[in-house]
């Protein structure tokens, strides 16, 4: 029996634009291990065209990074700064509430509910400081 056509391929995950002639090329994956520069438009030709690919090897993600239509280049969204300010006040209020709780904790002998005290400051405090850091280094975080 024929077989209809050429065997399928199944399709790649990464959603490359297509390599523009004499323009380098730079996959997602390959961004990984370098601190990708973050920009409303290309760093590098300032189109505004892009793709978007999730972001390789990121806890946090508000926005999916992006690969330039014309170059190639691979670069990431700014943090918008309302969001921003609501990272950092929800950290504010976990660490509120780990220090209490640990107070509370700590004076009733309670020694799980102190660690759990300690793992909701450890958490507001990282947010606080990714907050903090996407607001006053607006556009580079």
């Amino acid at each position: 029996m024929k077989s209809a056509g050429p065997p399928i391929q199944p399709q790649s995950e990464s959603r490359l634009p297509p390599a523009v002639a004499g323009a380098p090329t730079r996959i997602a994956e390959s961004a990984a291990s370098e601190e990708l520069p973050v920009s409303e438009a290309c760093p590098t030709c300032g189109q505004k065209a892009y793709d978007s690919v999730r972001p390789p090897h990121q806890l946090i993600a508000w926005q999916w990074n992006r690969i330039c239509k014309v170059c190639g280049t691979h670069y990431a969204p700014p943090t918008p700064p309302l969001l921003s300010l609501g990272v950092t006040l929800a950290g504010v209020v976990l660490l509120v509430i780990g220090v209490v709780g640990g107070i509370f904790s700590l004076r009733s002998g309670n020694v799980l509910g102190l660690m759990l005290q300690a793992a909701l400051c450890a958490l507001g405090a990282i947010s606080v400081k990714y907050g903090y850091r996407s607001l006053v280094r607006s556009g580079s975080v």
